[in-house]
């Protein structure tokens, strides 16, 4: 099912103020980023690179990562985590209304562009964000990730690893992504002088990506009563 999809973010703040953002993902599910965007120095590969990063920057100057969201987070600098929106998600088949704070829909719509950026850590994480589920509960978040890796498992062409192996990689995966969310709030205290919006999404993608990896640890106990007869 090769096929470009197309997501709408529309952020209806309180002060009257209404923020678009159309992500366009190719059929090899990568974000379109403008070819007019800023190349801003606080992207920059080597500026608080990722000590697991596999890029070179004489071949990538930039982290995908940080350049992906850059614009994104532009339009949010000197707001409030808790500052109240209105946020629309227009998709294929359905959109999504909820009223919340401005960290919870930012939140949200970096669990799209991350993944789709290029950056080579969160790769793994690309089908998810084909059926992206706006405002993921942490439930729901464990229950796609596991789901999805071993449907990973399953299509792979090397020989198939067993549920405890899958689960040893995925949770190392991300391991790794706590690494990438790191990296990216030293970048954005950077650029973000006032206000604390857009560094409180990505400490909330990382405390869902910590408490993600504890239940992997824990051999998914916490949804083992679904399945007891």
């Amino acid at each position: 099912m090769d096929e470009a999809v197309t997501f709408k973010y529309v952020f209806k703040l309180a002060s009257g103020k209404v923020e678009e953002f159309t992500i366009d993902l190719d059929e090899a599910l990568e974000f379109q980023r403008s070819p007019e965007q800023d190349l801003p120095d606080w992207a920059k590969l080597d500026n608080h690179k990722c000590p697991n990063c596999t890029l070179d920057s004489s071949t990538d100057p930039y982290c995908p990562a940080a350049l992906g969201i850059s614009e994104l987070l532009y339009h949010f600098v000197g707001l409030n985590s808790t500052d109240r929106a209105r946020v629309e998600v227009h998709m294929p088949a359905r959109t999504y209304v909820k009223d919340t704070d401005l960290q919870d829909g930012l939140f949200s719509i970096l669990g799209i562009m991350l993944p789709t950026s290029g950056c080579p850590a969160l790769k793994f994480l690309r089908p998810m964000a084909r059926f992206h589920l706006p405002f993921s509960t942490i439930h729901e978040t464990e229950v796609r990730a596991v789901a999805f890796y071993i449907l990973r498992q399953y299509f792979s062409e090397g020989p198939r690893k067993s549920f405890d192996e899958a689960l040893q990689e995925l949770n190392a995966r991300y391991e790794e992504l706590q690494t990438v969310n790191r990296c990216l709030i030293k970048r954005i205290r950077m650029m973000e002088r006032t206000g604390d919006v857009n560094k409180n999404a990505v400490v909330i993608l990382m405390v869902l990506s910590q408490m993600v990896s504890s239940e992997i640890k824990s051999q998914l106990k916490g949804f083992e009563y679904l399945f007891q007869d």
